[in-house]
């Protein structure tokens, strides 16, 4: 048999003035509260310098898993200037970067 599981009711966050560098917080349904996540700070990230990148990055430098930027170039430009809170996340335009756009 088919089952059918309807997604979870979430509150709006419309409403939520905060602007969090690393996001919104989840609750344990997987909905987003007006919270920030705690910003983690990479602590020992080594300096990109003329030295040691050459590179040249329209969208700036990507990061590592640690958080550290690293000499290779971002594929998607930041959504610094998007004041927008989705729900289920931003629409991707066609080379898959996220658009200040809900889903």
């Amino acid at each position: 048999p088919l089952l059918l599981t309807m997604p979870v009711a979430c509150p709006s966050i419309e409403h939520c003035p905060l602007r969090c560098e690393a996001g919104l917080q989840r609750d344990e349904r997987g909905c987003f509260q007006c919270e920030c996540v705690p910003a983690s700070r990479p602590e020992q990230c080594p300096t990109l310098s003329s030295q040691n990148c050459d590179k040249q990055c329209a969208h700036g430098y990507a990061k590592d898993a640690a958080g550290c930027v690293v000499c290779k170039c971002a594929k998607c430009p930041p959504l610094h200037q998007c004041m927008k809170h989705c729900l289920y996340g931003f629409e991707s335009n066609s080379v898959g970067c996220p658009v200040c756009k809900c889903r």
